[in-house]
């Protein structure tokens, strides 16, 4: 008689069908395309669910620094005091530079082509930020403004994109959600970490792991 014969059937497990499911790309689509036509054709409740929506992204933006940071230190700490990956954070250093120079160039030269956003007619911009503005939160959070902004000098010059990268407070960028400039402290603090010995580094990077972990459960 065969094992299975006797075994039987193994019980249906619900929560893993259903965790597939919400994880699946396919009902990731299938929600923003369902979201997309019940805006579309039924405005009324779309503007009635939005508190929902705003309380699902409030969730998202809770988690993304504490993912960002934990996730950074941990791998940047793992790779530094892994000897085999040591000899590749030059050539992904360079890389990542390399890409970041060519994505900068090509917007930078569409935009100056294309000029994105430039309407000449005052009017247009007027109904255009009126029509905007009559959304509420469900279209945009921010106020479109209908004349440019006035332009202050810089008494800084081209040093300021270089000082605007480096936080005097690494705290206060997290509060205000400066993420480059998290990044960067993320990028410098996981190489100084991988320097550390590792049974004096055990400790943190196990937290950072556990932090990891519970972003993406």
């Amino acid at each position: 008689m065969a094992i299975s014969d006797v075994a039987g059937p193994l019980p249906f497990d619900w929560r893993l069908a259903a965790r597939r499911i919400l994880r699946s790309p396919v009902t990731t689509i299938a929600m923003i395309a369902a979201g997309i036509l019940c805006g579309l054709y039924y405005p009324d409740f779309a503007h009635a669910i939005s508190p929902v929506a705003q309380l699902y992204l409030n969730f998202l933006k809770m988690v993304v620094l504490p993912y960002l940071v934990s996730s950074v230190i941990f791998s940047i700490t793992a790779m530094v005091q892994d000897p085999k990956s040591v000899r590749y954070l030059g050539k992904v250093g360079m890389a990542v530079l390399v890409v970041s120079f060519l994505a900068v160039l090509v917007s930078g030269t569409l935009s100056l082509i294309l000029q994105p956003g430039q309407i000449e007619n005052p009017q247009s911009r007027i109904e255009l930020g009126e029509f905007i503005n009559s959304q509420g939160s469900v279209s945009t959070d921010l106020a479109f403004p209908f004349q440019p902004p006035p332009s202050n000098g810089d008494p800084s010059g081209g040093h300021s994109i270089l000082l605007d990268l480096v936080p005097n407070n690494v705290f206060n960028a997290l509060a205000s959600g400066q993420t480059i400039q998290v990044l960067l402290f993320c990028l410098l603090f996981g190489l100084a970490m991988g320097k550390i010995p590792q049974p004096s580094s055990m400790s943190l990077t196990q937290a950072l792991n556990a932090v990891y972990r519970a972003c993406t459960v």
